[in-house]
């Protein structure tokens, strides 16, 4: 038989097991929300960059023909050069690229991007501030801005450093990969864990960096590379 100090003891027992799971909840969230911050500070980038090294990974480059190609996630800064009788539309206002050669650059841009050898097939987002050749678009309130481009000629596309999961296309030309270079004529390939400098001018796509796997399949043969 229990006396009253036991009782006691039983009734505040569920309060403090109470308070005991919110410490420990609390605790969980904050170890979670500093994983998080760090393997995807700066976009995709964070944890799985700062683990490539020459001992993981190799180091690439290459030029190829422009394939079709879909990119969806966050850039810190993308660089245009647009042909002429173009419409930006941004927060749903329309503003026209009426000169022969425009340049158009997107800051911390959160979206899609659609693009082939040709032209963006689309282009939709937000983004915190936009540079129309030269001039400054921002929202007073440092609001990100809807923006969207469809169906426009370009010249260059420049994304800087950027961290892909995963790149899968199918083209022609060359690829140096350790030294060794790979020829490729409309073959598919997948690379994987891609890190570096990615851009597009003259009808050519362009990548130095550094990639965990590359693989390559040809009618006749598959090359699979992969630390």
């Amino acid at each position: 038989m229990h006396n009253r100090e036991d009782n006691l003891y039983y009734k505040k027992r569920p309060h403090l097991l109470g308070k005991k799971s919110l410490i420990f909840f609390s605790f969980l969230f904050i170890l979670g929300v500093i994983f998080f911050t760090t393997i995807y500070d700066g976009g995709f980038t964070g944890g799985v960059v700062k683990n490539l090294n020459s001992n993981n990974s190799f180091s690439i480059s290459s030029e190829t023909n422009v394939p079709n190609i879909n990119f969806q996630g966050d850039y810190s800064e993308i660089v245009f050069e647009i042909s002429a009788n173009q419409n930006l539309i941004l927060e749903e206002k329309e503003i026209s690229l009426d000169k022969i050669s425009n340049s158009l650059v997107l800051k911390d841009f959160y979206g899609e991007i659609n693009f082939d050898q040709n032209s963006i097939k689309l282009l939709k987002g937000k983004v915190s501030e936009v540079r129309v050749n030269g001039v400054q678009i921002k929202d007073g309130k440092n609001k990100k801005m809807k923006i969207s481009l469809t169906g426009s000629r370009y010249d260059s596309i420049n994304f800087g450093e950027i961290y892909l999961d995963e790149l899968n296309f199918v083209s022609s030309g060359k690829i140096n990969l350790e030294g060794d270079v790979i020829s490729l004529n409309k073959d598919e390939v997948t690379i994987k864990n891609l890190f570096g400098e990615f851009s597009i001018k003259e009808n050519k796509l362009f990548f130095d960096g550094l990639i965990r796997s590359l693989d390559i399949k040809r009618e006749d043969k598959r090359i699979s590379i992969s630390k």
